[in-house]
């Protein structure tokens, strides 16, 4: 009866150890996830929106797809440099960019040739993004979804 009991806690022993040692070896998902991190993607412009009639919102009947002959491609990297690669009637033009958040919601982008635009990200998820910005011509918010 004695053996029979050692037996059982030493099986016992045994299986919580197996079972200790793949709970502990099971990889954890150690970062978390910000918008910066959900921003170092491929961006494919979706729709763009202009506040045609000036009210200083973009209501739904304001917002359009692409123009058919028309691709463009935002590329942000970790290092906060990045890409827009555009696409009209087969002419392909790459322009290399730096970008920073000033605070949570606020993102400078600059490049070579062209001065900084300021945008601020009305939305975005694992796979859109919205960034909104005034122009020579009004409010404009662009559409992208995630390549």
């Amino acid at each position: 009866m004695l053996a029979s009991y050692k037996h059982r806690i030493l099986i016992y022993t045994a299986l919580c150890t197996v079972l200790w040692a793949v709970f502990a070896s099971c990889k954890r998902e150690s970062t978390v996830e910000t918008k910066y991190t959900r921003l170092t993607n491929t961006w494919k412009l979706v729709k763009l929106a202009t506040d045609d009639n000036g009210n200083n919102a973009i209501e739904s009947s304001e917002i359009r797809p692409v123009k058919t002959g028309y691709y463009a491609e935002w590329r942000f990297n970790d290092d906060s440099s990045g890409s827009e690669t555009t696409l009209v009637n087969n002419l392909q033009t790459v322009l290399p960019f730096n970008f920073r958040f000033t605070d949570r919601d606020t993102l400078y982008r600059w490049g070579v040739g062209y001065n900084t635009v300021i945008y601020k990200m009305t939305d975005i998820t694992s796979i859109t993004l919205q960034l909104q910005t005034y122009t020579n011509i009004g409010l404009a918010r662009y559409y992208f979804e995630k390549l």
